[in-house]
């Protein structure tokens, strides 16, 4: 089977086998990884993919609520990646880590986070928020096990990484859930 997809899964249940996965990837330079910005804006894609078709196959919906829909969960699940992108590697630069790993590693924590836009499928804008919140704690745990593995980092240095990987992508579906809720 093919790395990448097996992987991303991986990552995406912030498992620690998955981190040690990746760093030895990485280590190698395997050609099978993308690079950071496509593997999260990738799966940010499919994520939209298929929320856009779940609210289009919606009997109650009309077009403008599918455009919503889609608009909403492409910024939720690839502003996920894009905002991981350009906070967390400049934060790591600090803690001397390579660029690449540095955008390595927030795009790997962002990953859980990328699921976003299907939150927007749910019922009630409070369970969405919920779903949020909980994809979010995900992606810090994720950060967690990431810093320590891929990054070898320790103590502060370790849970401040942790927190801005897997906290400040939460940003944009944060905001998002509420304007698509609007109606």
């Amino acid at each position: 089977m093919d790395l990448l997809p097996l992987l991303t899964c991986r990552l995406l249940t912030a498992s620690s086998y998955a981190w040690r996965q990746l760093a030895d990837a990485d280590l190698r330079m395997d050609a099978r990884l993308p690079s950071p910005v496509l593997h999260g804006a990738a799966l940010g894609g499919v994520i939209t993919l298929l929320t856009s078709l779940a609210t289009i196959l919606r009997s109650s919906l009309n077009f403008s609520d599918a455009v919503r829909a889609t608009l909403a969960a492409m910024g939720c699940s690839v502003g996920a990646s894009a905002f991981a992108l350009a906070v967390v590697p400049a934060y790591l630069r600090g803690l001397n880590v390579a660029q690449m790993s540095a955008q390595r590693y927030a795009s790997a924590t962002a990953l859980p986070l990328a699921v976003s836009g299907c939150s927007l499928l749910l019922p009630r804008l409070a369970i969405s928020l919920i779903a949020i919140a909980l994809l979010g704690a995900l992606a810090y745990l994720s950060g967690l096990r990431g810093a320590a593995t891929f990054l070898a980092l320790q103590g502060a240095d370790k849970t401040r990484a942790a927190a801005l990987a897997g906290l400040a992508p939460t940003l944009p579906a944060l905001l998002l859930a509420p304007l698509y809720a609007a109606r």
